[in-house]
């Protein structure tokens, strides 16, 4: 072999090389591409969810009145005490819905208001309430409202009173203007010194409740 014909294979040669390089870099840009553009774990799907299946729906209570709710109860769960002109931050206990609302839904609701306590402390006003119609809701409220003339409204809900998509008619409660305060000084504690008899099978639930907040 001439030294001619050597130079000439050693071209060659290191073409084959310089292809087969050039394909190898080729597929590992193409695999590359395929896992980069293979779009992000598509995201998870919304839980399916019987629309007979019960979702809890925490309490929250507003009182529009002068006066104290001392005690409330829907379907036997107990709610806490809401104080005149307050309510909708906070609960003391949730009760179960329908994922899907249903006509004919329906829930009682029975409380004591400081007047009725000192009347009669054992004594509840009690109504049964239709459920508003209300959209699929996984996570809710069942916001119940106390108003003068002891009547009560109730509405579930996927917000809480005082945030945006909350219902327009069930606001947080505000003072009347230029009144400090209706609440008598003595009303807590006439609370305590005259338990109500709560309802068969509550009164375990409430100690629990009152003791975790400390009463």
């Amino acid at each position: 072999m001439t030294a001619a014909d050597a130079r000439m294979q050693k071209v060659h040669g290191g073409t084959r090389v310089m292809r087969w390089m050039r394909l190898l870099l080729a597929s590992l840009l193409a695999v590359l591409v395929v896992q980069g553009s293979g779009c992000a774990p598509a995201p998870e799907p919304a839980p399916e969810v019987s629309d007979d299946e019960s979702i809890g729906f925490e309490l929250r209570a507003l009182n529009y009145t002068d006066v104290p709710i001392a005690t409330y109860f829907v379907d036997d769960e107990w709610g806490g005490d809401v104080m005149p002109h307050t309510g909708g931050s906070s609960s003391a206990g949730s009760i179960g819905l329908p994922f899907k609302w249903r006509p004919g839904l329906k829930v009682k609701v029975r409380w004591q208001d400081d007047t009725l306590r000192r009347t009669a402390p054992n004594a509840l006003h009690e109504a049964e309430l239709e459920v508003p119609p209300y959209e699929r809701i996984y996570v809710g409220f069942l916001l119940v409202a106390f108003e003068p003339g002891g009547k009560v409204r109730i509405r579930a809900s996927s917000y809480p009173p005082g945030m945006d998509g909350s219902p327009s008619d069930f606001p947080s409660p505000a003072p009347p203007a230029a009144r400090t305060s209706s609440v008598s000084p003595t009303s807590r504690k006439r609370a305590r010194s005259h338990p109500i008899a709560y309802p068969s099978g509550i009164a375990a639930q409430v100690r629990r409740h009152q003791r975790a907040l400390g009463e």
